[in-house]
C-alpha cells in the first residue's frame, strides 16, 4: 500500500512539475528514460501543424462560402440551395 501511494505520489509531483516546466532533462520512470523537452517540441510542433492546417482550411471555407453567394446571389440561403439541388 505504502509503495503504491508512493508510486502514485512521483507521478503526480512529475506532472505537477511537467506543468511547471521543472521536469529534469532526463526524468527516469520504471527504468526508463523520458526526454521531456523532445516530446514537448514534437507535441508543440504539430500542435502548431495542425494550428496552420485549421486556419487554412477556415480561409478555404470562406472563400467557397464567398464564390457559391456570387454564383447564387447574395440574398439566398446556401444551405436550402443545397437541400433542392440533391432532392
Amino acid at each position: 500500500m505504502e509503495k503504491e501511494l508512493a508510486k502514485i505520489k512521483e507521478e503526480t509531483e512529475l506532472q505537477l512539475n511537467a506543468m511547471e516546466g521543472k521536469v529534469p532533462k532526463n526524468a527516469k520512470k520504471d527504468g526508463e528514460e523520458i526526454d521531456w523537452k523532445k516530446k514537448y517540441n514534437a507535441l508543440e510542433k504539430t500542435l502548431q501543424e495542425e494550428r496552420v492546417k485549421s486556419t487554412t482550411l477556415k480561409n478555404d471555407l470562406n472563400k467557397a462560402l464567398r464564390i457559391i453567394s456570387r454564383e447564387i446571389g447574395e440574398n439566398f440561403d446556401i444551405d436550402q440551395v443545397i437541400i433542392l439541388n440533391f432532392n
